[in-house]
């Protein structure tokens, strides 16, 4: 007789919960960074832990509730559990190192044997690299204290397989091993609900990586900023075939108030420059992405405003008057939500600059002509002024403000 009941096994349903939740957003955020055949392997295996570990809490649940023993849900578990963690795994270390051609195949051949010894160390080594994979993601988007949720979801997983050795016909441990599991997968979604909500600015830069390719510039002293209470993170790339591309993070006001910018200025191919910011403050989501007119010639931009079409459930932002507003396109767009939206301003997003990196253009011949349309906008920036330029103004100065526009943020000098 095993020892379970009805509440033990509803609990159990929770790591697989958590686990489910965390695969999906993964599966979002890194569908743009991982080959097909990556991306594969990792949406099978986490497909096969989540199925593996809702079999057991099944189990349990049939059990505790006198349905039945339906023991061969019990025993597909670790079978189904290790090999997904450990095709998991291989997706994540493919993503990370190692570019995959159309004939390049992994081929997994469980081998024969009885015991579950195997199959614990496949899980610890999936959930390993997976884990690792995370922490490296979080160290390069500038979050080292993410890493802490993924060190304790592996930290758990060992602590369940030495868990797995115990005698699980006692309730004891089998609430025990429930908890450590809870705490493990709950570290895990909350890790990626975090990564996910900081990853938006690298989804976008993966996206021009996947066309060109970046250099990542040195610009000394404006890596990190400060103004009006914000600190600001700058870095700044040279995309090869497309021009110069920069990306800013700030936050401030003990984390009530993000800020994430992207922009393109294209001096390579005949595309408008492109400028995305997302505001995140007292519970609002705010979604501004603006094209302006630095075109040397005609281009056809109708995918974009399809795309603007298809979202126009959520609210629109005032964007107000400026003195740019001449050289502004039509296809900017410029929205205001609460935070439950964020998923759907994520996919207008993402939808927007991926109309716009794959708009038909020209080869500009000449790069100076380009960059003399960009630097009237640049250049009126800093005289005329606009919402983050009188910040950056204020609190660093007209001369460093001049340097970090032209310099890092626009590359026009």
């Amino acid at each position: 007789m095993k020892d379970f009941s009805v509440s033990m096994a509803l609990v159990d349903y929770i790591p697989v919960i958590c686990f489910a939740i965390a695969a999906v957003i993964l599966m979002r955020d890194l569908y743009d960074k991982m080959s097909k055949g990556a991306f594969a392997l990792f949406a099978a295996g986490t497909i096969d832990i989540t199925c593996a570990g809702a079999l057991k809490a099944t189990y349990k649940l049939l059990y505790a509730a006198g349905v039945c023993d339906f023991e061969a849900l019990n025993a597909m578990f670790f079978p189904m559990q290790s090999i997904g963690f450990l095709l998991a795994g291989i997706g994540v270390l493919a993503m990370l190192c190692h570019k995959q051609t159309k004939n390049s195949a992994f081929v997994v051949v469980p081998p024969v044997f009885s015991g579950t010894y195997v199959f614990v160390g496949w899980v610890i080594v999936g959930l390993g690299l997976m884990d690792a994979v995370l922490c490296i993601l979080a160290a390069k988007i500038k979050k080292p204290w993410f890493i802490a949720f993924f060190i304790l979801s592996f930290v758990c997983s060992l602590c369940m397989g030495y868990l797995s050795s115990q005698n699980f016909a006692e309730a004891a441990m089998n609430w025990i091993a429930e908890g450590v599991n809870v705490v493990g997968q709950g570290a895990l979604l909350l890790g990626a609900v975090l990564l996910h909500k900081n990853g938006m600015t690298e989804k976008l830069l993966s996206m021009i990586a996947k066309r060109y390719t970046l250099t990542e510039l040195n610009i000394g002293n404006m890596a990190k900023l400060k103004a009006n209470g914000m600190t600001f993170t700058i870095k700044a790339y040279k995309a090869k075939g497309l021009g110069h591309v920069s990306v800013m993070r700030a936050k401030g006001f003990f984390g009530l108030m993000k800020m994430d910018t992207l922009i393109v200025n294209p001096t390579d191919v005949d595309l408008p420059l492109y400028s995305y910011d997302r505001i995140y403050a007292m519970g609002n989501d705010t979604l501004i992405a603006e094209l302006y007119d630095t075109l040397l010639g005609e281009s056809n931009l109708s995918s974009l405003n399809e795309i603007k079409k298809s979202y126009t459930d959520l609210s629109e932002r005032d964007p107000g008057e400026h003195w740019y507003d001449s050289i502004k396109l039509c296809e900017s767009i410029s929205k205001k939500g609460k935070k439950k939206q964020e998923a759907r301003f994520d996919e207008l997003a993402t939808e927007h600059f991926c109309a716009y990196l794959s708009s038909p253009t020209q080869t500009v011949s000449n790069p100076k002509d380009k960059q003399k349309k960009a630097c009237f906008y640049v250049e009126g920036l800093l005289e005329n002024g606009g919402p983050s330029t009188d910040v950056f103004k204020k609190s660093l100065g007209e001369e460093k403000t001049a340097k970090l526009f032209r310099e890092v943020l626009f590359g026009t000098c």
